[in-house]
């Protein structure tokens, strides 16, 4: 559908951007409380950082598996900061879509967690705080400006009279509006406030999971996003 600009108030998308359920290597000599919270932190870091030797100490995968993960962060971020800045990423080029990916590793580098020890709550779970500094991009980044150009520019009998691919040239225009907008942007934290994020890591089957809902809750905390 080819419309006008307007300024969205929340980001709302179904994308989980930490791993979801995964087997965790049981060998190792330390407690369980420090176990688990290495099985987080060593996930987070290979979501965020692409690190991937200690994540493959502590899951089940394969070096290519663990790259799969950073990579499907790196996706899953830059289509979240496209959607929030209405780009549409099924418009735009590939060359496009590659260069919020590398916004998307930029922003991720500046991560900000801690991750404490596990705290036992049954024989089959515990609970790991995680107190992260959130990423203020979706939050102090305006945008109005661009929004404004591209409705005064383009009416919406002139958007309902192109061609499909006219109507891609615009997009790609105000695509890279956003990128330019986004070189402006400096990594900062909202308020340097801190909130903690509590994990609970559970075992069935020999197999130790953390649900896709507290890995969103985890997501939507570090890079300051609102997932639904």
């Amino acid at each position: 559908m080819k419309c006008k600009k307007i300024i969205c108030a929340a980001l709302v998308a179904a994308v989980v951007l930490c791993s979801g359920c995964s087997l965790l290597r049981k060998g190792g000599g330390d407690m369980l409380s420090k176990r688990y919270a290495n099985y987080i932190k060593s996930t987070l870091d290979c979501s965020f950082f692409g690190e991937t030797e200690e994540y493959l100490k502590w899951v089940d995968a394969t070096e290519a598996e663990a790259q799969k993960t950073y990579q499907d962060t790196v996706e899953g971020y830059a289509s979240l900061i496209m959607y929030h800045f209405e780009v549409k990423e099924s418009t735009i080029s590939e060359e496009t879509i590659a260069a919020f990916q590398e916004k998307a590793k930029t922003y991720m580098k500046e991560a900000s967690y801690s991750v404490a020890d596990a705290v036992k709550n049954s024989d089959n779970d515990y609970s790991v705080t995680v107190t992260v500094k959130p990423i203020d991009l979706m939050a102090s980044v305006s945008y109005q400006p661009i929004v404004d150009w591209f409705n005064e520019t383009y009416s919406q009998e002139t958007l309902d009279a192109m061609s499909d691919e006219e109507y891609a040239v615009v997009e790609e225009e105000y695509a890279k509006k956003i990128l330019a907008l986004l070189d402006g942007y400096t990594v900062s934290y909202a308020d340097e406030v801190k909130c903690t994020v509590t994990i609970l890591v559970n075992e069935s089957d020999n197999t130790y999971s953390v649900s896709d809902a507290d890995w969103s809750s985890l997501d939507e905390n570090v890079l300051g996003i609102e997932l639904d």
